[in-house]
């Protein structure tokens, strides 16, 4: 660069280098300055000891815990507590998971349909079965697909 052998930063009338020669010079000099004035670098220095102290709580912590209490229940109407227990019921009340879930192409096979595109579509305009992403991948439960093609007849038969 600039008609010169090298970096033109490191030319000059007077002095000319290299930059990984001046790279060497300056972690040389580091390492002169640490041996000045930190530990040798051949000793190691243990600055704390851990010794295991067991699993469970302590003495004074399993009374703490055995002494605290649960806070009690809030006082509410029977009836929205009963609507609460049944909605919390059918929550917990969940199916077994599928061996495999459906992806677009097995509706595609399974209902002959011309392209994926279709599948798609069903989905945009909230027609089809209901669908889930897993990650960027859609996937139908076997079940729901079930229940919108018993409603599809359904509404056939109506």
């Amino acid at each position: 660069m600039l008609c010169f052998r090298g970096h033109f930063s490191t030319k000059s009338r007077r002095y000319s280098t290299t930059l990984g020669a001046l790279r060497d010079a300056r972690a040389e000099w580091r390492r002169a300055q640490a041996g000045a004035n930190g530990p040798d670098t051949g000793t190691t220095y243990v600055l704390a000891h851990w010794v295991f102290a067991g699993t469970g709580l302590s003495d004074a912590e399993a009374w703490l815990a055995a002494s605290l209490e649960p806070a009690p229940e809030p006082k509410e109407n029977p009836p929205v507590a009963n609507r609460r227990l049944a909605l919390a019921d059918v929550a917990t009340e969940s199916r077994p998971l599928p061996s495999r879930y459906l992806t677009p192409e097995d509706l595609v096979e399974m209902f002959e349909l011309p392209s994926v595109e279709t599948v798609y579509q069903w989905r945009r305009k909230r027609t089809g079965p209901r669908g889930f992403r897993v990650g960027r991948h859609l996937r139908f439960d076997p079940a729901d697909v079930r229940a919108w093609v018993d409603a599809q007849c359904e509404g056939v038969a109506a």
